[in-house]
């Protein structure tokens, strides 16, 4: 496990706990784009990028840019939710998301806030946002490649959602 994880489930709760505090897109499908974007991502924190210095960094492989405009981009209302996990987002340093996996899913969250359209409900709708307002077109990944992903967790959602 990397990212600051310690145990298995922990990403699960976390990400249950962000959805639980930021409304918005159903819970359900909030919960399933996050935890599908990780698996993409970090394989739920069980891949490491090689890459010096990693430029993605952290659970979800935030790039300094996109952490820096979603910070500046959260309002005095998401702050205050912020404030319930004992996180001040103006202090938090690019490299800090290696080992502070709440942080990088509170981004993570905030990101796909930022997106006016709402989650989609299933795993091919959601593939195609991740890749249009996650990944980008100058991302290197595929929808195809987060539908394979997330098809291997599928089974861990069930479970955390039970």
């Amino acid at each position: 496990m990397y990212y600051g994880l310690t145990r298995e489930n922990q990403l699960h709760e976390m990400i249950a706990d962000v959805c639980d505090l930021f409304p918005g897109s159903s819970w359900r499908d909030t919960v399933h784009l996050l935890t599908e974007t990780c698996q993409q991502e970090t394989k739920l924190g069980q891949y490491r990028d090689p890459t010096a210095d990693g430029a993605g960094r952290g659970i979800s492989q935030f790039d300094l840019i996109a952490v820096d405009d979603t910070i500046n981009r959260t309002t005095k209302h998401h702050q205050a939710i912020i404030d319930r996990f004992g996180i001040d987002l103006t202090q938090i340093e690019h490299n800090d998301l290696d080992f502070q996996p709440l942080v990088g899913v509170i981004l993570m969250r905030l990101k796909y806030m930022l997106v006016p359209d709402p989650i989609p409900k299933t795993m091919e709708g959601r593939a195609g946002y991740w890749k249009v307002f996650y990944n980008t077109h100058l991302g290197k990944g595929e929808p195809r490649e987060y539908i394979a992903a997330a098809s291997d967790i599928r089974y861990i959602i069930s479970d955390a959602l039970a």
